[in-house]
């Protein structure tokens, strides 16, 4: 009687083991299987910059010529690189980041937008400067060189990191669904 139940009980010490220890091991197998093989997906739209780049380290200067410093305003940027005039590829990437601007609602004030122009701010007599200064006038301007950057739209967090970047056409709802998620998770800015 008394082997009847050790079997019993040892028995059901295996089950225990085996119920903590199996998914332990599946886990383990799984992870093995696809390491080097392409990543299991992520739920971001734009490109991750990596390595990090420092939007401080590329020398923007604001329409009076100071120089502009992004970390310590504790506010994320969007930040539209356009080589020289802002085409209309650029002018359009502006309306789309101004609607998820808009559509940020309680966390509009987190979010700030600008418009870097590499080399001098364009200041021609054809008003572009004055056109989108009049159509965008919570746009900040900027100028600078290009670095190691391309055209497009950059997301830029409170601490002056470039997170994101995303082209002149992804300038709308992709972007828009990261800055939330990174709006929702972050604790600075």
């Amino acid at each position: 009687m008394q082997s009847n139940t050790s079997a019993i009980s040892r028995r059901r010490l295996v089950q225990l083991c085996a119920v903590a220890l199996v998914p332990i091991g599946f886990a383990y197998v799984l992870y093995f299987m696809v390491e080097g093989k392409q990543p299991w997906g992520s739920t971001s739209n734009g490109v991750l910059q990596n390595p990090i780049i420092s939007a401080d380290t590329l020398g923007l200067k604001n329409l009076q010529g100071d120089d502009h410093h992004f970390a310590g305003q504790e506010v994320w940027w969007l930040l539209v690189v356009s080589e020289n005039d802002c085409a209309k590829a650029c002018e359009n990437a502006l309306h789309l980041l101004r609607g998820a601007h808009i559509l940020l609602n309680k966390d509009m004030p987190r979010v700030r937008r600008a418009l870097l122009s590499l080399g001098a701010v364009p200041l021609d007599e054809s008003g572009t400067r004055l056109a989108i200064e009049k159509k965008y006038p919570q746009l900040s301007r900027f100028s600078g060189t290009l670095g190691v950057l391309e055209a497009g739209v950059y997301i830029v967090d409170p601490l002056a990191n470039i997170v994101f970047y995303y082209q002149y056409t992804e300038a709308g709802k992709p972007l828009l669904d990261d800055l939330k998620k990174l709006l929702k998770v972050s604790r600075i800015g």
